[in-house]
C-alpha cells in the first residue's frame, strides 16, 4: 500500500507556527464543509518533526525516495511533506464521511490492522520509530486507518462470481512454478521424453540435455535459486505459458514449441486458481474498488485548502505546496492519490 514519493530537489521549506492572531484561518482545509483543524494538524506535524525516532525513520524513507520532513532552514518543515500529509487527511475525511453515511464502524480486525495503514499514512516503516510516537497521535491515525480498511472491505467483492474477472485481470502477474528442458528440435524433445519415460529423473535429463544455461544446473527449475521465487506469467514466453496452463501437475508435457526451441515442461506446484487465491482476491478487489471510489470522489468533492499550505489540484487529487518567497513554485510529486494511501495492486502470488 505504501509507494514512496520521489524526493523533491530543492523543496521549499514551510515554517509552521500556530499564530495567536485572530485572523489566522482556523482550518487547514475543509472537505465538503467538514473542517480539518489547523491547530491540531500543525501540532501533529510538529510532533513528527521533533521526534528523534521519527526523524531517523524519515531519513531511511528519504533514501528510498520518500519526502523529507525537515525543511531547508532550522525549525522548518518541508512544504511538500506537509502537503502530502494534509492531502492524506483530505482523502481520509472523504472515507470517514462515506463510512458514516453507511452507518458503519470498523470491526475489531480492522482496528487491529489499522496501525499498518496509519504507519503508511505517516510513512513510519520502522516499528521502533512508531512505538516512540505519542499514544494519542497513534490512536488517532490508527482509527483513520481502520476506517480506510472498513470502507475497502465494504466496497469489495461480496460473491465468488465477482472474483472471476479479478482473477482474469491478474493472470499475467501470477507466479508459475515449473521446470523445463529446452532443446533445438522436436526430435530432440521426443528423445528427452524417452529418457524420462525410461526412468531417468527430469532434473538429471535437464542437466544433461537442456540448452537453457540459466536453469539446467538447477534441474530445469525456473525458480530463482537464491529466493525460490517462481517467475510470473508475464515474464515468460506466451506459447510457453499456454503449455504450462495445459499441463498436469507432475506430468511432463509433450513438446511445446516457442521462439526459443522445443520444451518439455513439468509443472511442480498446482497453478493458482480462484479458490486457492480467494482471500487475496477479495483483498485485491477491495483495494481496487476503494482506489476508484477515492479518485472519483476527490474529483467531485468541494475542497478548500488554506493557501499557507498550497492549492488543491483536482486532477492530481492532492495539494501542490505554496512557494516560499524568493523561490519558484515547486510542484508536488503526488500522483492521482496520495502515495501513502494509494492501494496499489497487491498481486496474489502462488509461491510462499
Amino acid at each position: 500500500m505504501n509507494r514512496p514519493l520521489l524526493a523533491i530537489a530543492g523543496a521549499v521549506a514551510l515554517a509552521i507556527a500556530v499564530s495567536s492572531c485572530s485572523t489566522t484561518n482556523p482550518d487547514a482545509a475543509t472537505v465538503n464543509g467538514v473542517h480539518i483543524n489547523r491547530t491540531a494538524f500543525e501540532a501533529d506535524m510538529h510532533t513528527l518533526a521533533n521526534d528523534a525516532g521519527y526523524l531517523k525513520a524519515n531519513e531511511a524513507a528519504v533514501a528510498q525516495g520518500g519526502l523529507p520532513i525537515a525543511g531547508a532552514t532550522p525549525g522548518s518543515i518541508n512544504a511538500a511533506f506537509v502537503g502530502q500529509q494534509l492531502s492524506n487527511l483530505v482523502l481520509l475525511q472523504v472515507v470517514h464521511t462515506e463510512l458514516a453515511q453507511r452507518n458503519m464502524v470498523p470491526d475489531a480486525d480492522q482496528i487491529k490492522n489499522g496501525e499498518q495503514v496509519a504507519r503508511g499514512i505517516l510513512t513510519v516503516p520502522d516499528a521502533k520509530a512508531w512505538a516512540s510516537l505519542p499514544a494519542d497521535l497513534k490512536t488517532k491515525y490508527t482509527q483513520k486507518g481502520a476506517e480506510y480498511l472498513a470502507l475497502e472491505k465494504d466496497l469489495g467483492p461480496k460473491t465468488d462470481a465477482e472474483l472471476v474477472p479479478l482473477f482474469a485481470s491478474v493472470q499475467d502477474q501470477l507466479s508459475l512454478c515449473v521446470s523445463h528442458i529446452l532443446v533445438a528440435t522436436q526430435d530432440d524433445a521426443n528423445a528427452v521424453l524417452d529418457d524420462i519415460k525410461g526412468g531417468k529423473s527430469f532434473a538429471d535429463v535437464a542437466a544433461a540435455r537442456s540448452t537453457d544455461k540459466g536453469s539446467n544446473t538447477n534441474g530445469g527449475n525456473l525458480a530463482d535459486p537464491s529466493t525460490g521465487q517462481c517467475p510470473t506469467a508475464a515474464s515468460l514466453d506466451a506459447d510457453f505459458v499456454a503449455g504450462v496452463r495445459a499441463a498436469r501437475v507432475g506430468v511432463p508435457t509433450a513438446p511445446v514449441k516457442t521462439q526459443f526451441g522445443y520444451h518439455i515442461i513439468l509443472v511442480v506446484k498446482p497453478l493458482p486458481t480462484v479458490q486457492s487465491l480467494h482471500t487475496e482476491l477479495v483483498a485485491y478487489g477491495g483495494q481496487q474498488a476503494l482506489k476508484t471510489y477515492i479518485s472519483t470522489n476527490l474529483k467531485a468533492a468541494n475542497i478548500s485548502i488554506d493557501p499557507h499550505y498550497g492549492t488543491w489540484d483536482t486532477a492530481k487529487g492532492a495539494i501542490v505546496p505554496a512557494a516560499a518567497k524568493g523561490t519558484s513554485t515547486v510542484k508536488s510529486a503526488v500522483t492521482t492519490l496520495p502515495a501513502a494511501l494509494d492501494p496499489s495492486a497487491v498481486v496474489p502470488s502462488s509461491t510462499p
